[in-house]
């Protein structure tokens, strides 16, 4: 019985370890993807933020992912 108690955490815990491993390789699979562009919209807007913003919005602009 002592055989089978062991052998039952060891597979479980190697399923675990397959499992994590498998949602690592996903993961990394997913962050090295380049992101598709986002949809064309009505229009664009440059709301607080980050020091690129409005280069960000005139890139969109001149992407042709806004109407003017």
């Amino acid at each position: 019985m002592k055989g089978g108690v062991s052998r039952t955490v060891a597979m479980l815990g190697g399923l675990i370890a397959a499992a994590w491993l498998g949602g690592f390789v996903w993961f990394a699979d997913d962050a090295v993807r380049v992101p598709p562009p986002p949809p064309a919209a009505d229009g664009i807007v440059a709301l607080t933020g980050g020091a690129e913003r409005v280069a960000a919005a005139i890139d969109l602009l001149q992407a042709n992912r806004g109407r003017l």
